[in-house]
C-alpha cells in the first residue's frame, strides 16, 4: 500500500517508494538464492561460509596481494608454474575491491573475511542494476513501468547468478556499469540537448571506459552503445550523431591510463583480449569516424552515411595493413580458433538457444518467460522508438543484442536482461493504468513473478534457508587446498580447481581456470602427464614443472575433453568416442592412464599384477568426503572420494641379493584413517628380478613411518625363501636412498 498512498501526494516520493520496494524485492531474491557454502571447519578457519566461485576466488588472491603489497600486480609466479605469468585480467575491478576493503576490513584482515566480504559485494551491485533499471522505467512511462521492470530484472535467474552472494566475480560490476550508460543515454535523449546530450554521452564513455578497463569484453556494451547513436537519425533525433564523438572519444581516454599501466603492453601491444593499446585506440578512431556529423550540416541521414562509410573505410585499412588495431583484429582471430577448444567446454560458455535442454537450464530457466515476451514485442518496440519514443532505443538496442549474445554464451544472459526488463516493462506498463493504484502495484509485482516463474521454481526447490550451503564437493576440495597449503610448492590438477589452489593453498598451478590465456604449454603438459601412456615421461613432466604434488579430482571426467583436445583431434583421439546423444563412451586407453589410476589406487593391474604402480608417487591424502554426482562414478560406484592428493617423491631403491632370476618382491597394506576408524585401504604390491649380478633392485615411493595422512597397516619383503618385515624412514625415500635388505 506504500505506493499508491505516496503516489498521491508527490510523484517524487512514490519514485523513492518504488526504488526502495525494487530493492527490497531484489536483495530477497539474492539471499534466497545465495551461493554461500558451509566451510568445512569453521572452528579452524573462523568463517561459517566460503565461496565456490573460482573466478571470484582469483580476484580475492590478486586483492589480497595488493592490499599486502601495495598495488595490484600484473604478474603472478604461481601461474603456468614455474615460469609465472601475467594475468589476463585488467585491473580496475580489483582496484575498486581493494578501496572499499580497505574502508571496510581491518588492517590484519583474515583471507577469510576478505573471500566473505567479496562474495557479498555483487550483492550490491546486482541490487543497485535493478534500482537502476526501475528508475529507466520511472524516466520513460512512470512508476508502474518501473516497478514492473524492476522487479523483472529483481527475479531474474540471468541476473541473480552473477550477483547472488557467495560469487565475488566481476559480472555484477558490468552489468551496473552497463546500465548506468545506457541510462545516460537515454536521458541525453529524453532532453533532446545537444548540450545537455553531449555531457551525458561524455559521462557515459567515461563509466564505459572503466567497464573495459575491468573486463575487455565490455567492449561490447560499447559496441552496442555505438550501434544505438548511429539509429537516432533514423528515429528523428538530428543531434543523435554528435553524441557519437565525446562518448567515444571519452571512452577511449578514460581507458588510457589503465592501458598504459597494462603488463601486456611489452609482449602484445596490440591484443584485443587483454587490455593493450587495442581498446582507446579503438574507441578514438571510432570517435573519429562520427567528425562528419559535427562538421558537415547536411542532412541526418546524409551524416549517418558518411559516418558509417568512414567507419568501415578505417577499420577495413586497419584489418588489412595490420598496423595498431589491426594487429589486435587478426590476434582476435586466431585467438578464438586457439582457444575454442577449451572456451566452448567452460559452463559459462553454454549457449541458451535450447529451451530447456542444457545442463543448468536453457533459454526459459535463465531469461524467463520475459525472454519470449521480448522476442514478440521486439518489432514494434523498434517501430515504436524510431518513430515516436526514440528514448526507448537504446534499451530496445540492447535488450536485442544482448539477446544474441546469450544465446550463444550463457555468460551474456545478465547483460540481456537489463535491456529485456526496460522493454517488457514499458510495453506491459499501459495495460494497468486502468487498476486503481493498489490493484496496480500488486498487478506489477505479480506479473514480473510469472514472466520470471522459473526463478520462483528455484526457490520453492531450496525453500526458505538463508543457512549456508551442504556440499561435499564443496567442502572436500576446499579441505584437500587446505591441507596442500605448506606442504606444497607446486600442484599439477585440472583446470577447474586452479584459482582455489592459488587462493587457498597459495601454490603454483600448471593449469588454471584462465585457461588457454595463458598460454599452450601448461595445458599440453597437463595432457600428456594425465594421458601418459609411459611413466618415465609422466615423471619426466613433474619434474619439469618442478611439481611436488598430484590432485587428482573426482571431476576428472569433466576435464578429459580440455585434457585430449591440448594433443589430440576429436577424431583421432584414443580414449573416447562421442555417441549420438553427445555422451562419451570411454575406451580401454583411458584406463590405463594417469587420470584414471590415479582416482584409486594407482595401479594398473592392481598389487598381484605384472604391471608395475607408479614408483614416483605415494597416495598421501584421500579425501573423507564423498562425490556423489552420478557422471563422475569409477564402475558404478557412488559416491567416490572427491579426491586423492599423490606427492612425487624419489623414493627409496630397496637392494637385495640372490640367484639370479628369483623375485624380490614387496607388499603394503596402507589405510586412511577419520577419527577412530579406516574410511579407505588399499595395497601396494611390486617386483623384481635378480639380473645377471646377483642383485635385485627395486623402486618404493612408500615409507614405513610416515606417508602424508596414510597409514601403512603392514609392509612384508620376500626374496625367495627369505622374507621379514620392511622398515623404510621418510628421510630415505626424499633422498632417493639405497636400502638393502637382509
Amino acid at each position: 500500500m506504500v505506493i499508491p498512498i505516496l503516489s498521491l501526494i508527490s510523484p517524487r516520493i512514490a519514485a523513492v517508494g518504488v526504488l526502495l520496494l525494487v530493492g527490497f524485492f531484489s536483495w530477497g531474491a539474492r539471499e534466497m538464492l545465495h551461493f554461500r557454502f558451509a566451510d568445512p571447519n569453521p572452528m579452524e578457519s573462523g568463517a561459517a561460509w566460503v565461496s565456490a566461485d573460482a573466478d571470484g576466488l582469483y580476484h580475492a588472491r590478486r586483492v589480497a596481494r595488493a592490499m599486502r603489497e601495495g598495488e595490484v600486480a600484473g604478474f603472478d609466479p604461481l601461474l603456468d608454474f614455474p615460469n609465472g605469468a601475467l594475468i589476463p585480467w585488467p585491473s580496475v575491478y580489483d582496484q575498486v575491491c581493494v578501496f572499499l576493503a580497505g574502508m571496510a576490513l581491518p588492517n590484519d584482515f583474515s583471507n577469510s573475511s576478505l573471500e566473505q566480504f567479496l562474495a557479498s559485494l555483487p550483492l550490491v551491485w546486482g541490487v543497485g542494476t535493478s534500482v537502476l533499471i526501475a528508475m529507466m522505467g520511472i524516466l520513460l512511462l512512470g512508476w508502474e513501468a518501473g516497478l514492473l521492470a524492476g522487479c523483472l530484472h529483481a527475479f531474474s535467474w540471468g541476473s541473480i547468478h552473477t550477483s547472488a552472494p557467495g560469487v565475488a566475480d566481476h559480472h555484477a560490476w558490468i552489468c551496473f556499469g552497463s546500465a548506468l550508460v545506457f541510462l545516460l543515454l537515454s536521458q541525453a535523449i529524453i532532453h533532446r540537448s545537444v548540450r545537455r546530450g553531449v555531457m551525458y554521452s561524455v559521462f557515459a564513455g567515461a563509466i564505459s571506459g572503466v567497464l573495459v578497463a575491468s573486463w575487455t569484453a565490455a567492449i561490447l556494451v560499447v559496441g552496442i552503445a555505438g550501434c544505438v547513436l548511429l539509429l537516432l537519425p533514423l528515429a528523428g533525433f538530428k543531434g543523435g550523431l554528435r553524441l557519437g564523438c565525446p562518448y567515444l572519444i571519452s571512452g577511449g581516454l578514460s581507458i588510457t591510463p589503465f592501458a598504459l599501466g597494462s603488463p601486456w603492453l611489452e609482449t602484445s601491444p596490440w591484443s584485443i583480449v587483454e587490455l593493450s593499446w587495442f581498446q582507446p585506440i579503438l574507441l578514438c578512431v571510432s570517435g573519429l569516424a562520427f567528425l562528419p556529423s559535427q562538421l558537415s550540416s547536411g542532412r541526418a541521414r546524409t551524416k549517418l552515411l558518411q559516418s558509417l562509410g568512414l567507419g568501415v573505410v578505417v577499420l577495413f585499412v586497419l584489418a588489412l595493413s595490420g598496423w595498431g588495431p589491426g594487429e589486435g583484429m587478426k590476434e582476435a582471430f586466431s585467438w578464438v580458433s586457439r582457444s575454442d577448444s577449451f572456451m566452448s567446454r567452460v559452463a559459462e560458455s553454454e549457449p541458451l538457444l535450447p529451451l530447456q535442454s542444457n545442463r543448468e537450464g536453457g533459454f526459459i530457466s535463465w531469461l524467463g518467460i520475459t525472454g519470449l515476451l521480448f522476442v514478440c514485442f521486439a518489432p514494434r518496440s523498434f517501430l515504436r522508438g524510431i518513430r515516436v519514443a526514440p528514448e526507448q532505443l537504446p534499451w530496445i538496442v540492447f535488450a536485442f543484442f544482448g539477446l544474441i549474445l546469450a544465446l550463444t554464451q550463457r555468460r551474456f544472459s545478465d547483460l540481456a536482461v537489463l535491456g529485456m526488463s526496460v522493454v517488457v516493462g514499458v510495453h506491459l506498463a499501459p495495460m494497468l493504468m486502468k487498476p486503481r493504484n493498489a490493484v496496480r502495484a500488486i498487478l506489477c509485482v505479480v506479473i514480473a513473478g510469472l514472466l520470471q516463474i522459473p526463478t520462483f521454481a528455484k526457490w520453492s526447490e531450496r525453500g526458505i534457508d538463508l543457512t549456508p550451503l551442504e556440499d561435499d564437493r564443496v567442502a572436500g576440495e576446499r579441505e584437500m587446498a587446505r591441507w596442500l597449503k605448506g606442504r606444497a610448492q607446486g600442484v599439477l590438477s585440472t583446470w577447474d580447481l586452479g584459482h582455489l589452489l592459488e587462493w587457498e593453498a597459495e601454490v603454483g598451478t600448471v593449469v588454471t581456470n584462465f585457461g588457454t590465456y595463458l598460454g599452450p604449454s601448461g595445458w599440453a603438459d597437463a595432457g600428456n602427464f594425465f594421458l601418459a601412456d609411459d611413466a618415465a615421461k609422466a615423471e619426466e613432466i613433474l619434474k619439469k614443472r618442478n611439481v611436488d604434488f598430484v590432485l587428482r579430482p573426482s571431476r576428472m571426467l569433466h576435464s578429459l575433453e580440455a585434457l585430449v583436445s591440448s594433443n589430440y583431434s576429436e577424431s583421432a583421439n584414443p580414449f573416447y568416442s562421442r555417441q549420438s546423444a553427445g555422451e562419451l563412451q570411454l575406451s580401454p586407453a583411458w584406463y590405463s592412464t594417469p587420470a584414471h589410476l590415479l582416482g584409486d589406487w594407482g595401479d594398473p593391474d592392481g598389487p598381484e599384477g605384472e604391471r608395475p604402480p607408479f614408483r614416483f608417487l605415494r597416495l598421501v591424502y584421500v579425501s573423507s568426503l564423498g562425490d556423489h554426482d552420478p557422471r563422475v562414478a569409477i564402475g558404478g560406484q557412488s559416491p567416490i572420494p572427491v579426491g586423492h592428493i599423490w606427492e612425487r617423491v624419489e623414493g627409496v631403491w630397496l637392494e637385495a641379493r640372490g640367484l639370479p632370476g628369483e623375485e624380490l618382491r614387496v607388499d603394503l597394506e596402507i589405510s586412511f584413517w577419520e577419527g577412530a576408524k579406516p574410511f579407505y585401504r588399499l595395497r601396494y604390491g611390486d617386483s623384481a628380478k635378480v639380473g645377471e649380478s646377483g642383485v635385485a633392485r627395486l623402486r618404493l615411493p612408500w615409507a614405513t613411518d610416515r606417508n602424508g595422512e596414510a597409514r601403512v597397516d603392514r609392509a612384508r619383503w620376500r626374496l625367495g625363501e627369505v622374507s621379514g618385515d620392511l622398515i623404510v624412514p621418510e628421510e630415505a625415500v626424499r633422498k632417493g636412498a639405497t636400502l638393502p635388505l637382509g
